[in-house]
C-alpha cells in the first residue's frame, strides 16, 4: 500500500485557491524583475485577462454547445420519426399478406370454394368489415372475376366478372348491410388477366408486392397490391390469383400527422426515385397528354422534397446505392441548412423504399442564435464594468501591501541577527479599511511574534524531538517480537519471499514440519528450485492473481513435499512492503486428508450408481415380460458378478418342498461358464437354512469359521477356495423361496454396506422375475380353460356379448363380432357402446336398458328389435334379444349377458307383403297430389264416362306459376351420349325437386329442360308469390353448381306469373296432374321473352312481391297473345325479409 503526501491548505495562505490562469502568470513574473512592473499593472492585467478568456470562452462554447445540441436533437428526432414510420409501414402494410394467407388455408382446407363466386363474394364483403384495406379479389385464368371494393364514402361494392352471365363484362352490384346484392350499378369491359397484381405473381410463382399504381378514375390515389397465386395442390396447376390493394394515400395522411418539426418534411421513394407518400400532401401525379403520371421527387412542386431528391442523386447517384441508414446535410439557396436522414424499408415480398426525414436547421437555432446574442452583450458589459472597478480597487489594494512588504524585508534582516531571540520585536504594520489586509496584518504581526518566540525554544524543541523518536524505536522492536510470536506459533505453514526473485526469506516451524526441509535448506531457495510446485499450471495461475489483484485467496494446489510425496492444499498469499521492497506473504492449509476423503466419496456415489443401473436396467429387461425367466436369472449372476468383482454368483431355489435348495444357475467369472444342479439339504445346514430365513442378507468374512457356513466347506466351499460369502434370501409373498449367493474366492472381501443392499436388491428382483413366471403360468392354465369356452360359444347359432358392471365390454362370440364388424372377439374387449354404435344417443338408450336390468336384477327376455347397423349388402337385421343379469357366487350382480337371435328371413316374410301395398301407393303418390289420387280411389269408375268429360278438375282462384329453361343446353345435346345427358339433367332437376318440397310448392311437370312448378294447389296457401319467388332465386344459384362440358357455368331463364287456373286429370290413361288457363301462358311467355340469369315477372306477381323483395322495372314488352306488358326483374330479398 503506497501512501501518498500532499500539501495542506489552511487559512494562512490562499496560493491554492487561486485560479490555474492566475499561477501561471505568477509563475510567469518570478522570472522577471517584478520590481520594475507596478503592483497595480500586476493587479489588474490578470484579472482583466482572466475575465476576457472567461466570456470568449463562454460566447464561443455556448454557440458550440448550441450548434452539437441542435445536431443531437435533430438526430434524435430523425431516429423518432423514421423509427415510427418503419413501424406504422410494418404494421399497415401486413394486413394484406395476412388476408392472403387466411384466404389462402381457407381453399386448402376446403372452407372457400374459389368457383362460387356468390359465397366468396360474400366471405370477401366480410373480410372489408373486418379489415381496413381498399379491395379484396380473386381472378382466374379463364378471365373471371370476383372482388369487392371499397369506396370514399365506406360503402362496398361486389364487382363480378363471370362466363356463365357475360365472357368479359364486369358487372357491378351495390351491397347491404348484410352483404347482399342489391342493385346493379354498372356493366363495364375488362380483362383482369392484363393487370399487373394478376400476372406478375403468375409468371412469378410466388407471392409478391405489385408495381405502385394509380386509380384511372382518382389519380390522386395511390394504391399497391398483394397477389399470392393458389395452385392446385395435385395438379400444380394455377388457380388463379387472390389480390389485396391497398391505399397508399393513407400512409401520406399518417406522415402528414407525424409531425417532424414545425417546417420539416418526411416522404417515402421508391428506388427509381418515384414518390410513395409525403406529408405534404401535394398532387402525386402530373397531366401529360391528357394522361395521368406519377411524379419522381426530383419533380415535385415541394422544394424541400425536390432539392433533397436532388442532393441524394448528387451524392449517390444512383439511388440503389443506399443500403443502410444515411445521415446528410444540404444547403438551401438561402443558406438554411437542411438535415437529411434516409433509411431503407423492405420486406420479404419484394418491397424497396427508402424513407426520407428532412429537419430545416432553423426549426432549432432560432431561440438559440436570440440568447447567444443576448450572452455576447452581457458578457461585454461584464467586461467593461469589471475594467473600471479593477482598476480603481488596484490602488486601494496597493498602498497598505507596499508598508506590509516594507515590514516583511525589515524582519528578514532583524532576523540575521544572533540575538535576535533576545531583542525586543519592532516591526509592526498597521492597516484599516481593508478586512483582508487587516487580517493579513495582523497576521503578519502574530508571525513576526511567534518567530521571534520560536528562536528561543527552538532549542528545547529538538530535544524534545530526539526523545520522542527513541520513544518510537522501542515500540517498533516490541511489535516486531509480537509479529514473529505469531509467525512461528501459527498452526498453518507461512512463507514470506521476495516476489521479484522468489527466494524464501523466512518460514514458519509448520511450514518446516509440513515439508520435512531444515530452515537451512529453506532460506535462500526458491520453489523451484526445491521442486515443490507439482503442476506449473498453479504457479502460472497464482502470479497471474498477484498481478492482477494483488492477492490470491484460497486456490487450491498441489506441492511436492522433500520425501516426494504429493500433497494438496489451499494457499492464500497477498503482496507486502518489508523495508521499501516488495514481498509475497503465503498461508498454506494442508488439505490432502479432507481431499482422499471426499475422493473416497465420490468413488462410493459412483458405485452406488453403477449398481443403481445395473437394477435399472435388469428391471426394464426382464420384469414387464418374463418369458424366458432362466435367461432373466443368468443375466442377474453375470450382473452381480461384473458389478461387485466377485469370482462366482449363484441363484438357488426350494423345490417341492422347503427342505431343498437347488441351484438354478451358477455364474464363474473364470471361465465364463454356467451350470446348475448342486443342491443344498435342510438337515445338513440348519445354521444357514436359519440364517437365511431370519436376515435379509447374510455376510461372513471368514466362510470357514463363521458358524452359518462353515459346513458349506463339505460341500463345495473348500475345493473352489472360498474365503467370503455374502447371500441374500428371495421372498415372494413374504416367503423364503430361495438365496442369491455371491462368493469371494482368494483374499478376505469385507463387504460394505451399499453392496449388502446391492444384493438384497437382485434378491429382490429374482423374486419379481418369479413372480412374473407364476403369473403367466397361472395366465396360461387361464387361456386354456377360456379357449374351451370360446369352442363352444362360437359354435352356436346365436350371438352372445357379455359386459361388466361399468357396461364395458368383456367379450363376445364370433357370430356377435360379424354381426357387429369387428375384426375379431378380443377386439371388443374394452369397448362400449359409444365406440359402436354411430349415434352417441342411441348408445345411450341402450346403455341405460342395460343399466336397469342390472339394477333391477330382472332379464329382459324375447325383445324384438332392429339392428342399429345394415347388412354389408345394405339390408335390415331383426334380432330376437335376451338379456340376463351375471352373478357371481354370493348372487351379486356383476355384469350383463346378453343373446341376440337373427330373425330377418322371417321379418321379411312378414312384411313382404306390406311392402308391395305401400309401393303402389308410393307410386301413385309421386305421380299425382296426394288429395287427386285420394279422389281417383274414391271414384275409379267416373273416368269411363261415355261423354268424356273430366271427373276430376278444380278452379284455383289464386295461383302463382313458374317456368324455368336451362339456357344452351339443347346445343349441348349434340355434344353429349344421350346417357350422359340424362344423368346431367338428373341432377340438375333433383336440385330443382328438393327446393319445391323445402317451399311447399307442387311439382307439375317437366319437358326435356323445361321445369314447372306451382304454389297455392292444390292445397291453397297464403304466401304462395313469395315461396315461388324465394324458390326461383334459390335456383339461380343451385344452377352454379353445374358446369357444361367446356368449363362454363349453366345458366337458366325464369318466368314467373300470377292468377287463376284449372288443375286436374283428363283423360283414361297415363295419369298427370296438369294446369290450364291464361295464366300458365303468360308464366311460360315471362320465361321465353327473359335473358339468362334473368326472373321475370308480371305486374300481378309484382303487387305481390314489391314489399319484401327487390325488384327492378324492366318496361313494357310484347307478349304473344297479350299485346304489351309491364314486366319487372326479380333481383333479390329485401332487407326487412
Amino acid at each position: 500500500m503506497v501512501i501518498h503526501n500532499f500539501p495542506k491548505i489552511t487559512g494562512k495562505s490562499d496560493f491554492y485557491y487561486q485560479p490555474m490562469l492566475l499561477r501561471t502568470l505568477n509563475r510567469w513574473f518570478s522570472y522577471r524583475d517584478c520590481q520594475k512592473v507596478p503592483l497595480r499593472w500586476l493587479l489588474v492585467v490578470p484579472f482583466l485577462l482572466q475575465i476576457s478568456v472567461a466570456v470568449g470562452l463562454t460566447g464561443w462554447f455556448s454557440i458550440r454547445n448550441g450548434q452539437k445540441a441542435v445536431n443531437n436533437l435533430a438526430v434524435q428526432l430523425q431516429d423518432e420519426v423514421s423509427n415510427r414510420i418503419e413501424q406504422h409501414l410494418n404494421v399497415y402494410l401486413a394486413t394484406p399478406h395476412q388476408i392472403n394467407q387466411i384466404n389462402l388455408d381457407a381453399v386448402d382446407l376446403g372452407l372457400l370454394n374459389l368457383s362460387d363466386f356468390q359465397s366468396v363474394g360474400r366471405y370477401f364483403w366480410k373480410q372489408m368489415k373486418a379489415f381496413d384495406v381498399g379491395y379484396i379479389s380473386f381472378g382466374n385464368p379463364d378471365g373471371e372475376f370476383i372482388g369487392v371494393e371499397r369506396l370514399d364514402n365506406g360503402k362496398l361494392l361486389i364487382n363480378e366478372l363471370s362466363n356463365q352471365v357475360e365472357r368479359g363484362k364486369l358487372y357491378i352490384y351495390n351491397t347491404d348491410e348484410e352483404g347482399n346484392r342489391t342493385k346493379l350499378t354498372g356493366i363495364k369491359e375488362w380483362d383482369p388477366r392484363s393487370e399487373d397484381w394478376y400476372f406478375e405473381p403468375v409468371k412469378t410463382g410466388k407471392p409478391m408486392w405489385s408495381s405502385v399504381y394509380q386509380w384511372e378514375d382518382k389519380p390522386e390515389i395511390l394504391s399497391i397490391s398483394s397477389s399470392y397465386p393458389v395452385y392446385d395442390k395435385k395438379t400444380n396447376k394455377i388457380i388463379g390469383v387472390l389480390s389485396i390493394d391497398h391505399i397508399l394515400t393513407q400512409v401520406s395522411d399518417f406522415l402528414d400527422g407525424l409531425k417532424a418539426s414545425k417546417s420539416g418534411s418526411t416522404f417515402i421513394l421508391e428506388r427509381n426515385g418515384l414518390l410513395v407518400a409525403s406529408s405534404r400532401k401535394d398532387r402525386p401525379f402530373t397531366i401529360i397528354n391528357g394522361q395521368a403520371q406519377r411524379l419522381k421527387g426530383s419533380e415535385s412542386r415541394n422544394s424541400i422534397i425536390r432539392l433533397t431528391t436532388e442532393d441524394l442523386l448528387k451524392q449517390f447517384g444512383d439511388l440503389n446505392q443506399i443500403q443502410e441508414r444515411k445521415r446528410l446535410t444540404f444547403m438551401k439557396r438561402n443558406g438554411d441548412r437542411q438535415f437529411v436522414q434516409v433509411t431503407p424499408f423492405r420486406d420479404k415480398f419484394g418491397l424497396d423504399w427508402l424513407i426520407v426525414v428532412v429537419v430545416p436547421e432553423s426549426d432549432f437555432t432560432e431561440q438559440i442564435n436570440t440568447n447567444t446574442r443576448i450572452t455576447i452583450l452581457l458578457c461585454l458589459g461584464a467586461l467593461g464594468v469589471a475594467t473600471a472597478l479593477g482598476i480603481f480597487t488596484s490602488g486601494w489594494i496597493s498602498k497598505p501591501i507596499f508598508r506590509l512588504s516594507g515590514a516583511s524585508r525589515a524582519l528578514a534582516e532583524a532576523a540575521n541577527s544572533p540575538d535576535f531571540g533576545n531583542q525586543p520585536l519592532a516591526q509592526q504594520v498597521e492597516v484599516q479599511g481593508i478586512v483582508e489586509l487587516e487580517v493579513l496584518a495582523t497576521a503578519f504581526n502574530q508571525m513576526a511574534r511567534q518567530i521571534h518566540a520560536s528562536f528561543g525554544t527552538l532549542t528545547k524543541t529538538n530535544e524534545q524531538l530526539e526523545e520522542q523518536v527513541e520513544q518510537g524505536n522501542v515500540a517498533l522492536n516490541i511489535s516486531e517480537e509480537k509479529f514473529t510470536l505469531a509467525f512461528r506459533a501459527s498452526p498453518h505453514p507461512i512463507i514470506i519471499s521476495n516476489l521479484e526473485t522468489g527466494q524464501f526469506l523466512e518460514v514458519n516451524e509448520s511450514f518446516l514440519k509440513l515439508t520435512g526441509y531444515d530452515l537451512e535448506e529453506i532460506v535462500g531457495q526458491t520453489a523451484l528450485n526445491l521442486n515443490l510446485w507439482v503442476n506449473p499450471e498453479d504457479r502460472e495461475s497464482m502470479l497471474y492473481l498477484l498481478q492482477l489483484e494483488r492477492k490470491v485467496r484460497s486456490q487450491e494446489f498441489d506441492f511436492r513435499i522433500k520425501s516426494g510425496e504429493i500433497r494438496t492444499g489451499l494457499l492464500s498469499a497477498e503482496i507486502i512492503k518489508l523495508d521499501e521492497k516488495e514481498c509475497l506473504l503465503a498461508v498454506v492449509n494442508d488439505i490432502t486428508e479432507r481431499k482422499r476423503i471426499q475422493d473416497l466419496q465420490q468413488e462410493r456415489e459412483k458405485r452406488i450408481r453403477n449398481q443403481n443401473t445395473v437394477l435399472l436396467e435388469l428391471s426394464k429387461n426382464h420384469i414387464p415380460n418374463a418369458v424366458d425367466w432362466q435367461t432373466a436369472l443368468r443375466e442377474i449372476t453375470e450382473a452381480a458378478v461384473s458389478t461387485l468383482d466377485i469370482e462366482r454368483a449363484s441363484i438357488w431355489l426350494y423345490q417341492d418342498t422347503d427342505s431343498t435348495l437347488e441351484c438354478i444357475d451358477l455364474f464363474s467369472r473364470s471361465p465364463k461358464t454356467h451350470r446348475a444342479g448342486n443342491k443344498l439339504i435342510y438337515d445338513n445346514y440348519r445354521s444357514y437354512f436359519k440364517a437365511l430365513e431370519e436376515a435379509r442378507t447374510l455376510a461372513t468374512y471368514d466362510a470357514y469359521n463363521d458358524p452359518r457356513t462353515r459346513n458349506l466347506r463339505e460341500s463345495y466351499a473348500e475345493d473352489s477356495g472360498l474365503t467370503s460369502v455374502l447371500d441374500a434370501a428371495i421372498r415372494l409373498g413374504g416367503k423364503t423361496v430361495g438365496a442369491i449367493c455371491l462368493d469371494r474366492v482368494g483374499e478376505v472381501r469385507y463387504w460394505s454396506l451399499e453392496e449388502r443392499n446391492f444384493l438384497g436388491s437382485l434378491a429382490d428382483l429374482v423374486g419379481l422375475v418369479l413372480e412374473a413366471r407364476e403369473r403367466q403360468r397361472a395366465e396360461a392354465t387361464l387361456r386354456e380353460k377360456e379357449q374351451y369356452l370360446r369352442l363352444v360359444l362360437d359354435n352356436i347359432p346365436q350371438q352372445v356379448f357379455w359386459k361388466d358392471t361399468d357396461l364395458v365390454f368383456l367379450g363376445c362370440n364370433r357370430n356377435w363380432a360379424m354381426s357387429a364388424q369387428i375384426e375379431s372377439p378380443e377386439a371388443v374387449v374394452g369397448m362400449t357402446d359409444y365406440d359402436l354404435l354411430p349415434n352417441r344417443e342411441i348408445a345411450e338408450i341402450f346403455r341405460e336398458q342395460d343399466r336397469k336390468i342390472m339394477e333391477n336384477n330382472t332379464p329382459q327376455l324375447h325383445v324384438i328389435a332392429q339392428k342399429q347397423k345394415p347388412s354389408a349388402d345394405g339390408k335390415t337385421i331383426w334380432f330376437d334379444i335376451s338379456k340376463i343379469p351375471i352373478h357371481d357366487a354370493n348372487g351379486n350382480v356383476i355384469g350383463i349377458l346378453g343373446v341376440l337371435e337373427d330373425i330377418t328371413q322371417r321379418k321379411s316374410a312378414e312384411e313382404a307383403l306390406l311392402l308391395e301395398r305401400e309401393k303402389s301407393e308410393r307410386l301413385l303418390l309421386n305421380i299425382l297430389p296426394e288429395a287427386i289420387a285420394q279422389k281417383l280411389k274414391q271414384n275409379q269408375n267416373s273416368l269411363g264416362k261415355q261423354n268424356g268429360a273430366a271427373p276430376i278438375a278444380e278452379q284455383f282462384d289464386d295461383v302463382t306459376i313458374l317456368f324455368a329453361d336451362i339456357v344452351g343446353f339443347t346445343p349441348l345435346s349434340s355434344r353429349m351420349s344421350p346417357t350422359e345427358l340424362v344423368h346431367l339433367l338428373n341432377q340438375i332437376i333433383s336440385q330443382f325437386d328438393e327446393l319445391s318440397e323445402k317451399y311447399g310448392l307442387e311439382k307439375i311437370k317437366t319437358i326435356g329442360d323445361a321445369y314447372m312448378v306451382a304454389g297455392g294447389l292444390p292445397m291453397p296457401m297464403a304466401n304462395h308469390a313469395e315461396a315461388i319467388a324465394q324458390m326461383a332465386l334459390d335456383m339461380q344459384t343451385s344452377i352454379t353448381n353445374f358446369t357444361t362440358d367446356t368449363g362454363e357455368r349453366f345458366q337458366i331463364r325464369i318466368g314467373i306469373n300470377t292468377g287463376p287456373v284449372v288443375a286436374g286429370v283428363i283423360g283414361t290413361k297415363k295419369f298427370i296432374y296438369d294446369l290450364w288457363g291464361d295464366t300458365v301462358n303468360v308464366a311460360s311467355r315471362m320465361e321465353s321473352q327473359g335473358v339468362p340469369g334473368g326472373i321475370q315477372v308480371t305486374e300481378s306477381t309484382y303487387n305481390r312481391l314489391q314489399d319484401k323483395y327487390i325488384l327492378e322495372k324492366r318496361g313494357s314488352i310484347s307478349v304473344k297473345g297479350k299485346g304489351e306488358m309491364v314486366t319487372y326483374w326479380l333481383t333479390g330479398k329485401g332487407n326487412g325479409e
